[in-house]
């Protein structure tokens, strides 16, 4: 049998490797403990992202898991004062966002903060002098919004 296009393509029906590389179905119950899973390490996940940052633009990251815990705790964000809130599924405006301070010296600690992903995402490209502009409109979009 000679292929011509991958439409052409398809594992005979009684081919070992059919099964092999069919993904088996995912039960309620594995989605259920997954999310219990995510909820219990939201810090395990924020850090695993981080290291992820750091390494895709070659800074550095000596943050370690009590560091972050230690961010996660007040759960207000470091530039407007707002709560936070972990959002089921997509990040929201009100999400905790790791911020570096200076974003030369990398996710060290002393030079990040917890603010919200609305903040964060403002002040992306942006250099640390206009953080009180960031700031005043964070809080006119999100200052009535309620935990």
């Amino acid at each position: 049998m000679t292929i011509q296009t991958m439409e052409d393509w398809r594992w005979p029906s009684e081919s070992p490797f059919r099964a092999r590389y069919r993904c088996p179905p995912v039960s309620e119950q594995a989605r259920a403990d997954m999310r219990v899973w995510r909820r219990a390490n939201r810090a395990a996940i924020m850090l695993y992202g981080t290291r992820q940052r750091a390494k895709r633009y070659g800074v550095p990251c000596t943050l370690t898991l009590a560091d972050v815990r230690a961010l996660l705790a007040p759960m207000r964000c470091g530039a407007t004062g707002l709560p936070l809130r972990h959002a089921t599924g997509k990040a929201d405006a009100l999400s905790p966002s790791i911020d570096r301070i200076e974003p030369a010296r990398g996710y060290v600690p002393g030079n990040v903060r917890l603010v919200c992903q609305r903040f964060n995402m403002l002040r992306r490209d942006a250099h640390v002098s206009r953080d009180a502009e960031f700031r005043d409109r964070v809080l006119s979009e999100l200052g009535e919004v309620q935990p």
